[in-house]
């Protein structure tokens, strides 16, 4: 037969295509989002973590802004008392105070789950807003392996003297504790790594040292190696009064957290919570309900 010529298209037009493209997208991205949702297991609030593993999450630590302030902790907070950092280490160390009324100069344990959670930086805030209430503080390195406290402190300390010549009987106590003048810490170096960490740190010469200097200071924090990597810190949680857990947000596996957790319940530590370190508080509230969610209205208080 003639070809006639199409009067009208045989097939819908691009619009459509677009609108159902759109649909069938729309519902497959939303449906991998979903699926994503659920296989992901980072801590990403506070609530969840506590509803997850029922310990309780003491307070957030926020990111520190620049790599310079992440480097060096102490002057950050020193030069920004009123930054956001800095008022969080404030609230964090009052909440551990009225979670136990009867303080008395305690061994405070800052450990983590993982290496790189922030639990160094932890404990130099912690020191640093002890410090500045007026207490005083002695921060005790004890991460033989890794002494990232101690690099933050003292710059370069290979071939430094420190805990382990103490531990083995080559220096004396005396020479052993080393004040900064700046932020008013006292603090205890690791020195040298041991042929073996473990052993080291079972002398009985660090119970009694941290016996004795709970009767000079206020606060002793001690850091320590992470406890599903090594031995160590499961060895120094029972010489301290209480454990903090240092997570981090959006970066630490749940079960991480809760075999951390359950390790140190199995050794009868006393467990104090868990804080949420390099927390980005502007994208806090999209995970969360709780306190940190409100960051936006009652960031105007912060001088950073």
């Amino acid at each position: 037969s003639p070809a006639v010529p199409p009067e009208k298209p045989s097939t819908p037009g691009p619009r459509v295509f677009a609108m159902v493209g759109f649909t069938v997208f729309s519902i497959f991205g939303g449906l991998l989002a979903l699926v994503l949702e659920r296989l992901n297991r980072q801590v990403r609030s506070a609530a969840a973590l506590e509803q997850a593993l029922g310990v309780p999450v003491l307070g957030l630590m926020p990111r520190l802004p620049t790599r310079e302030a992440r480097r060096n902790v102490g002057r950050y907070m020193v030069e920004k008392p009123l930054s956001e950092f800095a008022e969080s280490a404030r609230t964090l160390l009052v909440g551990l105070q009225v979670s136990q009324p009867r303080w008395g100069a305690p061994a405070l344990l800052v450990t983590s789950a993982l290496p790189e959670e922030g639990k160094s930086t932890l404990c130099l805030a912690l020191a640093l807003a002890a410090a500045r209430s007026g207490f005083r503080v002695l921060l005790v390195d004890l991460d033989l392996r890794r002494p990232a406290l101690s690099r933050r402190l003292s710059g370069d300390t290979a071939g430094a003297a420190g805990l382990v010549d103490y531990l083995e009987g080559h220096l004396p106590f005396q020479q052993l504790v080393q004040h900064e003048p700046n932020t008013g810490i006292d603090f205890v170096l690791a020195g040298r790594s041991p042929a073996d960490p473990l052993a080291a740190l079972q002398s009985p010469r660090l119970r009694h040292l941290i016996e004795t200097v709970r009767k000079s200071y206020d606060y002793v924090i001690l850091d320590s190696a992470p406890l599903l990597a090594v031995a160590e810190a499961r060895t120094v949680a029972r010489l301290a009064d209480r454990v903090v857990l240092a997570t981090r947000w959006r970066w630490t596996d749940t079960e991480a957290v809760s075999h951390a957790v359950r390790m140190l319940l199995q050794m009868q530590a006393q467990l104090a919570g868990c804080v949420l370190t390099d927390v980005r508080m502007s994208k806090y509230k999209l995970y969360a309900t709780d306190a940190g969610s409100y960051y936006g209205q009652y960031r105007r208080y912060y001088a950073n």
